[in-house]
């Protein structure tokens, strides 16, 4: 039979250092399971590894952090939601913390100091940059955004650049009124694709032989069509992000002419 003497309990706070103290004082053994989350857990044994299968241009934002700290506490939240906004990055972002008090090796070898700091790590394990900016989330995206090159807003939806590309929107906002649309499109077939576009090219050369074939009304059809598509949010998150992109790239033919055609009307 175990004691009846109560023991004060003078650990910590949070769910880790209260398993333990169970565990010790009463013998039985934990089944914790880990909740999902959108943020990559690093320690120890996995940093290395998990840095390292990173692509070059790959952003890793590691909040390294306390579980007593307050700071910490008030940022959790917000940095779990980040994971989330940009989930549907993973081959570009990794949003990711380290348990400083555990990983202490982690802390000494990125000359952690307080609590939380945060760094942009490049795939060598080398610190680019500590993050200066603000702690809300709005603030954290548009950092993400600037390096990792893409376009997630606060809900983890596209902004409305995505997908565009500037010398397509060049012909894109010439085209309704353009008597030879023939040369227009011969002219867009020639052109270089930038990394990682390959859809959007093919969605402004479908997007004008759509014109062609069923006239300027399958412009507005096809926009109401997609908005309430993503309003309702009934399908895939690929999905969602390939009909915004759909989205951007017809409101470029709807203008009629579009701020590149004006920057080029002004020389």
């Amino acid at each position: 039979m175990g004691s009846t003497t109560p023991n004060d309990y003078e650990s910590g706070r949070d769910l880790d250092s209260l398993i333990q103290f169970v565990e010790k004082n009463t013998g039985a053994k934990s089944s914790k399971v880990e909740p999902f989350s959108y943020v990559k857990n690093l320690d120890s044994s996995n940093f290395d590894s998990i840095v390292k299968s990173v692509s070059d241009d790959h952003v890793l934002l590691v909040e390294f952090y306390a579980p007593w700290c307050g700071h910490c506490k008030h940022l959790a939240p917000v940095w779990e939601e980040l994971g989330r906004v940009f989930s549907r990055d993973s081959k570009k972002v990794t949003i990711a913390k380290v348990d400083a008090t555990k990983a202490e090796d982690l802390g000494q070898r990125f000359g952690i100091q307080g609590f939380p700091t945060i760094k942009r790590l490049s795939n060598t394990g080398e610190e680019l940059e500590e993050y200066q900016g603000g702690r809300e989330l709005e603030d954290f995206v548009d950092y993400v955004n600037k390096h990792a090159q893409t376009f997630r807003t606060r809900d983890g939806s596209l902004n409305q650049d995505a997908g565009r590309i500037e010398s397509f929107d060049k012909i894109a906002g010439q085209y309704l009124l353009a008597t030879d649309k023939a040369s227009l499109v011969k002219a867009a077939e020639g052109l270089e694709v930038p990394s990682g576009l390959d859809f959007s090219s093919k969605v402004y050369l479908k997007t004008m032989k759509s014109i062609d074939e069923k006239g300027k009304e399958f412009l507005s059809k096809e926009t109401d069509r997609l908005t309430r598509i993503l309003q309702t949010g009934s399908v895939s998150a690929e999905q969602l992000d390939n009909m915004k992109i759909r989205l951007n790239i017809l409101k470029q033919f709807q203008s009629g002419t579009n701020k590149y055609n004006d920057d080029d009307d002004d020389h």
